[in-house]
């Protein structure tokens, strides 16, 4: 199994989450997602504190949550993510690399500074 924190970007929006591949069997998995924006750790807006998911055999996936995402403005902003087997400890606090959204809206990845 191996799983990175990363951020989508839409049209309006910056959307977190985690990037989940597994290559073994089915996994249920806990994961708690946020994201980091001016420096600021900021928890996904989720009525549970944890989620559960389901990573299929042989399949990469994608999982955020409702009201994970913040609007596209300028600034800099982080995905955290938190994963565990199901009745396993979670993990230490992963960090995607640094996304810059300029201010005409454009988006500087990490190579690019």
């Amino acid at each position: 199994m191996e799983w990175v924190p990363c951020a989508r970007v839409t049209a309006d929006a910056v959307h977190f989450g985690v990037l989940v591949r597994n290559t073994g069997g089915r996994q249920e998995l806990r994961l708690r997602l946020g994201y980091v924006r001016a420096e600021h750790p900021v928890p996904c807006d989720s009525p549970e504190d944890e989620v559960s998911v389901t990573a299929e055999s042989g399949t990469t996936a994608w999982f955020t949550l409702p009201g994970c995402s913040v609007a596209r403005v300028h600034g800099a902003v982080q995905a955290t993510a938190r994963l565990a087997a199901k009745d396993g400890d979670l993990s230490a606090t992963a960090l995607s690399p640094t996304l810059q959204i300029q201010p005409n809206g454009s988006v500087m990845p990490p190579a690019s500074y």
